[in-house]
């Protein structure tokens, strides 16, 4: 609807107007001034910025410039300030900035420290230094190795060198640090200490001297010690202890002192040593030794290249002795070694010792004691005692021969048990000890006869021959030997013609035709049971029954009973116990007492061969069916 209005153009002038408040940075004290940092306001107020300025507080002291940062001049040393800045443009000048931190403006100062000359080890000098600000000055070391020093200046040496030291003040609230100075200067060695003497030891026209390293090495390495002789001033050097002196006088008593030297010299002497009087050497002469024999008691006899006695000591004592004389005593056989010493006097050296080993041989040894020989069926066990001389090897074995044979059993130790002997003979048992050397001498004899389990011979009638045997009762159980040592004398007795006979009369109407069966069983064990076998010249009558006579468990008294048995053609079998039915003691104690035999009705003899008639008439005639003895003498 309407055509474009022409322009219209109208001028007027903007007007600055005073910049915004810079903001504000960090304050840093210098010496009776301040630098003051900030950054431009955010507004320049639409006019550049001319400048800025800033004031101190208190004291409004300023500085302007063109930009951060300002340098406040003027101030007091030690006094505190905070700071504003302000900036200016064509309209004027803007609003504070916030006050900065406060600071305190300090004043500089320096140190004053004098290089020290060289120093000396062992020494503790003590060090000065001044700082301008009248403060104190602290010291430190850099070559701890070569030198320390305490705070105050004192120094104290470690090793000869270099020594650096450093001088500082910290300042304080009206100065700044001061900037540190460091002075170096050399510390030189001095000689060692003394070092500590040790023990001196005598030898052939010299001595050999120990010592310790001295406390004090002044600060250098030691390179060597020097020791002194006095009398005389014989001197030998080393690198350390022992130190031996030569060419001194055998005989004459001497003491020594030792110095040690480093790169500054030689050091003070030790104390005198102990005093010592250097000996000459001698040697042994002492002789192989040929083999000896067991009991012998040789002298051995050895010299010394001194003339001084030489002593004797056996380093096997197990095998052999000797005094210091040199008498030997052997102990058992082996090898024997013997040491000969001397030990020397004021003018020898202990002697080298020397040794010698021989072999000592050994010998038979001495003969056993005999003890006793104990019977046993077939066999004797024969004790003995061990010989006191052993002839210097062990025993190996024993060995124990019995005549007449001879038989022979042998043995670790006794007893020994000699099998394969005859019942009833009388044996004479000797031992003999063996080493490995041989048999010793046989020992006195023991006379003993074996015990049996079994007999025969003629009946106590004169029937004929019968036979006893028995099983049980132990290892040890046999027949007691009878009369003077035979075995079984009279074991079959007759009816009558013994102090011991039962009563003159057999039970009623009961006829022994083969006599009694008398017998003693000792070495059972306590209470065992023995099985018995008699076999007699000829059959026996199905009625027959063994008879015995004696007490019996239910009745004290002795009297005629009958003992179980079993009859077979002409052999009985019956059993006893000991201490039971059958043995006439009663007693379980291992011996056995038994008397009796088969008893036959007189209806019931049998038909017998006139030969055999005649016999038994003649025994019905000599005995009267009477009488018959309890136990034969023993």
């Amino acid at each position: 609807s309407f055509l474009a209005a022409p322009q219209a153009s109208q001028s007027f002038s903007v007007n600055a107007v005073a910049p915004g408040a810079p903001t504000i940075g960090t304050a840093t004290a210098g010496d009776a001034q301040a630098s003051v940092s900030f950054t431009a306001p955010a507004s320049n107020g639409g006019g550049t910025i001319t400048g800025y300025i800033a004031t101190s507080n208190p004291g409004g002291l300023t500085a302007s410039g063109a930009g951060s940062p300002l340098t406040v001049g003027g101030l007091t040393n030690g006094l505190a300030y905070t700071f504003t800045v302000k900036a200016t443009n064509s309209a004027g000048t803007g609003a504070a900035s916030a006050p900065s931190n406060a600071v305190t403006p300090k004043g500089a100062q320096t140190i004053t420290f004098a290089n020290p000359p060289a120093q000396a080890f062992g020494t503790t000098p003590t060090l000065t230094a001044t700082a301008s600000s009248g403060l104190a000055v602290t010291f430190s070391s850099t070559t701890a190795g070569v030198c320390t020093i305490t705070a105050g200046g004192t120094l104290a040496f470690l090793a000869a060198g270099t020594c650096t030291i450093n001088a500082d003040q910290a300042g304080d609230g009206s100065f700044l640090a001061a900037p540190q100075v460091s002075r170096s200067f050399s510390v030189n060695a001095a000689t060692p200490g003394a070092p500590t003497i040790g023990i001196a030891t005598a030898g052939d026209t010299q001595a050999s001297v120990a010592f310790s390293a001295p406390t004090l090495t002044g600060g250098s390495p030691i390179t060597g010690y020097t020791v002194t002789a006095s009398p005389g001033g014989a001197t030998a050097s080393g690198a350390g202890s022992p130190i031996t002196v030569a060419g001194l006088a055998n005989g004459t008593a001497y003491t020594f002192t030792v110095k040690a030297s480093n790169l500054a010299g030689a050091g003070p002497a030790s104390a005198p040593s102990n005093a010592v009087t250097p000996k000459a050497a001698q040697t042994i002469t002492f002789a192989t030794l040929a083999a000896q024999i067991f009991g012998a008691t040789p002298t051995l006899t050895a010299t010394a290249t001194s003339s001084l006695a030489v002593t004797f000591t056996s380093s096997t004592p197990a095998v052999c002795t000797i005094t210091t004389g040199g008498t030997l005593a052997f102990v058992k056989a082996g090898t024997c070694t013997i040491n000969a010493d001397q030990a020397g006097d004021a003018s020898f050296l202990p002697a080298p010792q020397l040794s010698r080993s021989f072999t000592v041989n050994p010998i038979v040894p001495g003969a056993p004691t005999i003890g006793t020989a104990t019977p046993g069926n077939g066999q004797l066990l024969v004790s003995f005692v061990a010989p006191a001389a052993t002839g210097g090897s062990p025993i190996t074995g024993y060995t124990v021969s019995c005549l007449p044979g001879p038989v022979s059993a042998s043995g670790a130790a006794s007893p020994v048990v000699v099998p394969g002997l005859a019942n009833g003979v009388s044996y004479a048992c000797t031992v003999v000890a063996t080493n490995a050397a041989g048999a010793s001498a046989p020992s006195a004899a023991v006379t003993a006869t074996p015990l049996g389990r079994s007999f025969t011979g003629p009946t106590g009638s004169g029937s004929g021959t019968a036979s006893v045997s028995f099983t049980g009762g132990g290892a040890t159980c046999a027949f007691a030997p009878q009369g003077t040592g035979a075995m079984q004398s009279a074991f079959f007795i007759p009816l009558t013609g013994n102090a011991k006979s039962p009563p003159l009369a057999p039970p009623e109407g009961i006829r022994f035709v083969h006599g009694l069966l008398d017998f003693v069983l000792l070495g059972c064990a306590p209470g065992s049971t023995m099985t018995f076998t008699v076999t007699y010249p000829f059959n026996l009558p199905g009625e027959t029954a063994y008879y015995k006579y004696g007490p019996t468990p239910d009745n004290g008294t002795a009297h005629w009973y009958v003992l179980p048995a079993t009859i077979n053609g002409n052999t009985i079998t019956f059993t006893i116990t000991d201490g039971g039915l059958g043995d006439d003691d009663l007693a379980a104690n291992g011996t056995v007492v038994d008397q009796g035999g088969p008893g036959i009705g007189t209806a019931q003899i049998p038909t017998l061969s006139e030969w055999m008639m005649a016999v038994l008439a003649m025994l019905l005639l000599a005995t009267g069916f009477a009488g018959m003895r309890r136990h034969p003498p023993r």
